[in-house]
């Protein structure tokens, strides 16, 4: 690179000399030599700032594939544990299910309306009826040759199983004098719902609530049943209250 004298006009290359060649003047004063100084640390600074972000990018780079790696390092055994667990929910529902309907031995009982039924495995009685009380919705959808009772039913699990509740059942004759079986209605109406017995009974507890079925105005004489207990009950509404 070139420039000017500015003392004797001769140009000094000031890359091999160090003054001008031809007055030995210094040129560390040159207005030429000061603007290509200048520039020339411009240059210098804009390609340190470059390296020092591509230094950085890296960096952040390297510290973005670290993270990744740590991640998957402490979730990779999540889905194991997931489709663990998935088979443990799994095993636990068939187990129950076939708890459900496995009986040791299968114990009939006949009795009758507020006296009790004891088995191996489970007491149970009803011991009240009510009329199902319904709400305006349920008042206009209802059949005029239908009502709804409530049967009140006091049931102690003895037994080391769970006890499937939802499998009680009213049967009664009809009008051309064939059996049917009504099964239990869980109606909506908020006091109804919070007196009813649940569906399933836990191992060696008692339970007690309403069961509502659905029967035809008619009927005077049901049968509740439950596994081999059956509940007779002649002129139901005769005990109504």
């Amino acid at each position: 690179m070139k420039i000017t004298c500015e003392n004797c006009g001769t140009g000094i290359d000031i890359e091999k000399d160090k003054r001008c060649p031809n007055c030995g003047a210094s040129y560390s004063n040159n207005k030429e030599y000061k603007e290509l100084k200048a520039t020339k640390q411009k240059h210098t600074d804009y390609d340190f700032r470059e390296r020092e972000a591509d230094i950085r990018t890296k960096e952040l780079g390297n510290q973005m594939i670290e993270k990744t790696l740590e991640t998957q390092k402490k979730f990779r055994f999540v889905p194991i544990i997931a489709m663990l667990i998935v088979i443990a929910i799994i095993a636990f529902t068939i187990y129950n299910i076939y708890d459900f309907n496995k009986t040791s031995k299968t114990e009939e009982y006949t009795i009758q309306f507020n006296e009790t039924a004891e088995t191996t495995d489970f007491d149970i009685k009803c011991d009240e009826v009510t009329k199902y009380v319904l709400n305006t919705l349920e008042e206009k959808t209802k059949p005029d040759d239908i009502d709804y009772y409530n049967f009140h039913i006091v049931f102690n699990n003895k037994s080391d199983r769970w006890a499937s509740l939802n499998k009680i059942t009213l049967t009664y004759t009809d009008d051309k004098g064939n059996e049917n079986i009504s099964a239990n209605n869980h109606m909506q109406n908020t006091e109804e719902m919070k007196n009813g017995l649940p569906f399933f009974a836990t191992n060696k507890v008692a339970y007690s609530g309403n069961v509502t079925f659905e029967i035809p105005t008619y009927v005077n004489d049901v049968t509740i049943i439950y596994e081999g207990t059956k509940i007779e009950i002649k002129n139901f509404k005769d005990n109504i209250k």
